[in-house]
């Protein structure tokens, strides 16, 4: 791939950085990447957002899954928004995660489970739960900038508001 067509250096994996440009990495910026060698039967961890880079010592099979975690929903719209901004052709466009879908699913279930928990066994006032998952709507609509979904979710989820 040619320096030109480049549109994001993380995002196009193009590039892998040697020792001299961790050095100037860490010179220049402050930035000091972990390198380690994983062993047979080693498992990583990655944080999500988390810019990485893999060197194959010998032939080898990855295994990945992907996990979201509730403190890394946050970074995950992040990245989809980047994702997003990429031309509609490159290969980092499609959204694998899904995680919008997985919010919505997850707020679903919750939905589904209130209704089928009988009123006297909540502990907290009807009103006041459904005002809850309205709330979590209202973040989740923040998040992903579509004002105009709000009222939709306001009048679907929270009639009694």
């Amino acid at each position: 791939m040619l320096a030109q067509s480049v549109i994001h250096p993380i995002h196009d994996q193009t590039f892998y950085l040697t020792r001299e440009h961790k050095r100037k990495l860490k010179e220049e910026y402050g930035i000091e990447p972990w390198t380690f060698i994983q062993k047979l039967g080693d498992a990583v961890f990655i944080p999500a957002g988390c810019p990485h880079q893999v060197r194959n010592l010998k032939s080898c099979i990855k295994v990945g899954l992907d996990f979201v975690s509730p403190e890394n929903v946050g970074e995950c719209f992040r990245l989809t928004e980047e994702f997003r901004k990429l031309p509609i052709n490159h290969r980092s466009t499609k959204d694998s995660l899904e995680v919008k879908k997985m919010t919505i699913y997850a707020m679903l279930d919750v939905v589904n489970k209130l209704e089928k928990t009988k009123v006297t066994d909540c502990k907290l006032p009807l009103p006041l739960v459904m005002n809850l998952i309205y709330l979590c709507f209202l973040i989740y609509c923040f998040a992903l900038k579509g004002i105009g979904r709000l009222y939709l979710m306001y009048t679907f989820f929270c009639p009694i508001l």
